[in-house]
């Protein structure tokens, strides 16, 4: 994986010694850069909105267990579901589903989870999708 500087030089995200807290390059209070410490030694400027970009940067894939789903869209009409076929482990130590169609199939946020095997006391996983159905009714009826 890659990401920019504010040149435009593009660099590894493997060579990242360490990142620093946000700062301002103007003294006007808005800290929205961060420089990117590298293993070469030089050091490089990013803005702060390429930084979820590196933290979530895929660093190591390990194969999903056949059976495991994610849920990829819902509405009045239902649900779709699509394999996870891999688990991505970022930089920043998220662990995201990864399908046919991407890390986390594309998408922003956290998908939810189908797995028979799922802990029924894990966030975000549920045992079938009539379980993800139930904790859904359970929620909103948790709203005041």
């Amino acid at each position: 994986m890659f990401f920019f500087d504010l040149e435009l030089n593009r660099w590894k995200t493997d060579a990242i010694v360490g990142i620093s807290r946000p700062f301002s390059s103007t003294g006007d209070g808005n800290k929205n850069l961060r420089t990117v410490e590298l293993k070469n030694g030089k050091t490089v400027t990013i803005h702060e909105a390429n930084l979820r970009d590196i933290e979530q940067a895929i660093s190591h894939m390990i194969p999903a267990r056949p059976g495991i789903l994610a849920i990829t869209h819902e509405d009045e009409e239902g649900i779709e579901t699509k394999p996870v076929i891999a688990w991505g482990i970022t930089l920043d130590g998220s662990i995201l589903p990864i399908t046919r169609d991407g890390i986390n199939d594309g998408m922003t946020g956290t998908l939810p989870i189908i797995d028979p095997d799922a802990d029924k006391n894990a966030s975000g996983f549920y045992q079938s999708v009539d379980a993800y159905h139930a904790a859904q009714a359970n929620a909103e009826s948790q709203i005041p």
